[in-house]
């Protein structure tokens, strides 16, 4: 993935008025993303596979949902376990249970898997380049 993070840096200074701009301004520019985004999207589309069961049983137990009687936010959300031998970072658990918490209902609750990565690009946009604002 680093090399092509740096195959997409040197492509995007390729391009003749964007050549004085940072590397986030050329992604915004030329509506590329960089590869944190796409681990954050692979993560997500993993974590509904799971939770749908198209991965097995057993990984079903590492993504317990939360008991909750709530009206606000969606049904499926998680519970953050606690991590034990594993540093936080390779845990997929942890890594994506805010994330996943915060997403709208049409977003998670979404039975077609193309109009999820739609919407969750569509999420995932905003919340990207309200980070970069």
């Amino acid at each position: 993935m680093v090399k092509l993070e740096r195959v997409q840096r040197a492509a995007t200074r390729m391009i003749a008025g964007l050549r004085g701009c940072c590397y986030t301004e050329r992604l915004h520019a030329t509506g590329l993303f960089p590869e944190s985004y796409r681990r954050v999207r692979g993560d997500i589309i993993c974590v509904r596979r799971i939770l749908r069961g198209d991965m097995g049983p057993e990984l079903m137990e590492y993504f317990p949902l939360r008991e909750q009687t709530r009206t606000r936010g969606h049904g499926l959300t998680l519970l953050k376990l606690s991590s034990v031998g594993l540093p936080l970072r390779f845990r997929l658990s942890r890594r994506v249970t805010n994330l996943w918490n915060s997403l709208p209902a049409d977003v998670v609750e979404e039975v077609n898997d193309k109009m999820l990565k739609r919407k969750l690009d569509s999420v995932l946009r905003t919340m990207w380049y309200a980070d970069l604002s």
